[in-house]
């Protein structure tokens, strides 16, 4: 972060930071291990202490706070469960499981972890900013949830208590914009920025919510900034994404590409990544589901609610797609679900190949599990969209689980869906691909041959759509 932002540390590290008890030869083992940066060492000295004492509160509050900075959050969620048995008056382990919750798709319980952190650091003097903190990450959840209401809420209470939170002030903003507030919006975005002037992101959506017609006093402040190399990577990159907007909307296209050219290349050295483990995945699944497989193990039974699976390239087309079907009564725009993926991946050890382990009843199983985890978000329609771009390489698996369910598959132009993608600022660790234009190409071809295969062992059960032709 920046050098002069106050912020409070996110829960997790709240949490990480309280030590073991040193008087355990076990806890004092795992500890040194920490401290020397052998998270391997730490784990087994833990495991070991669990698997004598399975559930020591401490032990699990380690191996919990160790697992999730993996972001393996599905296998330390059992050992939140443990710590907070008897570490129930701790808030911020409260808030470190509901952001594992959170992180596993169960927005539901994630937010009742985090109104029970709020309750219990509600009577503690002298920490309103990591309060603060609190309230913001629980707008987060409301955010996936799509509670605009209690999202704002949320946000307002974070700044009521620390009106120097850039972020709950950047986040209030884009609400707002999304509201049709625009001038609210401009005005969170420009108070952040003068809270703290290297605050990339808000310098991003400034940019973003205007149509600039000349390189004015905000765009200079963020060229400024970025050749002065001020802020973290972070900042720096939101400052390039934000410059290229702004280039692109004054014409200047060659300008606007090397900023964003630059902000991929700060995303790629914060967040290393090798598009052939995406294609590994993408290949293994394919031989997960074979037609053969397909015809003899799909699940028979039609469920109640149709889900409707948009699936696409980022930036094709589904937000529009989804939009036009929710415009229906019966239809429940349900946004970019993750549970598809969280279902598939917590049904078998070995994901993805393990899927073709699975029999018919065990597809209905996890058809009911798919649904529990979204109709909660409905009022009793008969549909729900799903829009996860990503979903395209579940196929196989939504037509085992579902077989009534409904496939979109929406295509846009590849030129202009590759462009589309290297210039949006995905959250940090999505979309990995977009931020080098080979490995771009190379993942636009594999998820071409994957919609082949699909086609050929499902004919006639894809809905194709173009978005040139849904715009035209």
């Amino acid at each position: 972060m920046a050098g002069k932002r106050k912020q409070a540390p996110p829960p997790r590290r709240a949490a990480a930071a309280v030590p073991p008890a040193a008087a355990d030869p076990a806890l004092a083992a795992g500890s040194a291990a920490e401290q020397a940066g052998d998270i391997a060492g730490a784990l087994f000295a833990y495991r070991q202490l669990l698997a004598e004492q399975p559930r020591h509160a401490q032990a699990n509050l380690r191996v919990a706070t160790l697992l999730s900075e993996q972001a393996k959050d599905a296998e330390a969620i059992s050992h939140w469960r443990h710590a907070l048995a008897q570490l129930r008056s701790d808030p911020y382990a409260h808030a470190a499981y509901a952001l594992s919750l959170f992180r596993t798709g169960r927005l539901h319980a994630a937010a009742e972890q985090y109104r029970r952190a709020l309750k219990l650091a509600g009577g503690r003097a002298g920490r309103k900013a990591e309060q603060a903190q609190l309230w913001y990450q629980l707008s987060l959840v409301y955010q996936e949830l799509q509670a605009d209401e209690e999202q704002e809420s949320a946000l307002r209470k974070a700044l009521k208590l620390d009106p120097a939170n850039v972020r709950a002030r950047a986040a209030l903003g884009y609400l707002l914009g999304l509201k049709g507030d625009r001038e609210g919006a401009l005005a969170a975005y420009r108070r952040a920025i003068q809270i703290d002037p290297e605050f990339g992101a808000a310098h991003r959506f400034l940019a973003a919510a205007k149509r600039h017609e000349a390189e004015d006093d905000e765009v200079r402040m963020m060229r400024d900034l970025f050749e002065r190399g001020r802020g973290s990577p972070e900042d720096r990159a939101n400052l390039a994404f934000g410059l290229g907007k702004a280039c692109e909307d004054l014409g200047r296209h060659a300008e606007a590409f090397d900023y964003w050219r630059k902000a991929n290349a700060l995303i790629r050295e914060q967040h290393p990544y090798n598009v052939g483990d995406d294609i590994v995945v993408m290949q293994r699944l394919q031989r997960a589901f074979t037609k053969d497989y397909i015809q003899r193990e799909a699940s028979p039974q039609a469920t109640g609610i149709t889900p409707v699976f948009i699936v696409s390239m980022p930036r094709a087309g589904s937000s529009l797609t989804e939009q036009i079907l929710a415009a229906h009564s019966a239809v429940y725009g349900g946004g970019e679900l993750r549970d598809l993926f969280l279902v598939c991946q917590e049904a078998v050890p070995d994901f993805p190949q393990g899927l073709a382990k699975l029999r018919s009843e065990d597809w209905a199983g996890l058809a009911g599990q798919y649904l529990q985890r979204v109709a909660r978000r409905m009022q009793g329609e008969a549909f729900i969209t799903d829009k996860l771009p990503g979903n395209f390489q579940l196929i196989g698996a939504i037509r085992m689980m579902f077989p009534n369910a409904r496939v979109v598959h929406v295509k846009r132009d590849p030129m202009d869906v590759a462009l589309s993608c290297f210039k949006t600022p995905f959250s940090p660790g999505t979309v990995m691909q977009s931020n080098d234009l080979t490995d771009l190409g190379i993942w636009y071809r594999h998820y071409e041959k994957m919609m082949r295969y699909w086609r050929r062992i499902l004919p006639g059960w894809i809905h194709e759509l173009e978005y040139e032709q849904l715009t035209a």
